[in-house]
């Protein structure tokens, strides 16, 4: 299957469709456009170089607000931890509390390491597919990947702590789409415990 000419990015799609909103206005007429069919050409292809436009604005303060909150994460998160060290010290203190209040650590909440099983979701971000998953008491987890149709999973990541986690790895055949099959499995320490994860799929463009 041929590329399509269409960029996959939001600032290639802005500029993409920027300079075909300014070339038509000229090359139009040349290859014998009248200026209604120009205008009616354009009012859709500027519709799409704006929202790309309000995409890239939108990613823009969303990347602001994250590092805003990781900044704070790291220099206010210290104190929080401190102060729910010290509530936990009280005399009064209770597992009970620690549920309403959802300071209880997954260190202290049992795991079946048998009926255990995680949870992973999968979205596509820029065309890149993005799993995410909790650990909810687990050391960590293998991540395994395989392509719609094929019966054996193969270990993408070993052991990964932290989500989410970006596969970017490129298409088998380029030029051509994918689906992918993921799920996830618990670890402590070294072994795999309990069910994997249901089966989360994302469609790679080629």
């Amino acid at each position: 299957m041929k590329k399509d000419f269409v960029p996959d990015s939001f600032q290639n799609l802005r500029d993409w469709a920027s300079n075909l909103f300014d070339q038509i206005a000229s090359q139009g007429p040349v290859l014998g456009w009248t200026a209604a069919q120009v205008t009616a050409f354009q009012t859709p292809v500027g519709s799409i170089r704006d929202a790309a436009q309000e995409a890239l604005d939108k990613q823009q303060d969303l990347d602001m607000a994250i590092g805003d909150l990781r900044q704070k994460l790291h220099t206010l998160l210290p104190g929080v931890r401190r102060d729910i060290n010290n509530l936990k010290s009280m005399p009064d203190y209770h597992e009970g509390i620690g549920q309403d209040l959802g300071i209880v650590t997954p260190a202290e909440q049992p795991i079946d390491p048998v009926t255990y099983q995680p949870d992973l979701k999968v979205q596509m971000m820029n065309g890149t597919p993005r799993l995410m998953g909790k650990k909810r008491g687990v050391d960590s987890f293998n991540i395994y990947i395989r392509l719609a149709g094929e019966t054996t999973w193969r270990l993408l990541v070993a052991k990964r702590v932290r989500f989410p986690y970006d596969d970017d790895s490129p298409v088998a055949h380029p030029g051509t789409p994918e689906q992918r099959e993921y799920r996830i499995s618990g670890m402590i320490a070294d072994n795999e415990i309990g069910q994997p994860s249901d089966i989360a799929t994302a469609v790679v463009p080629g």
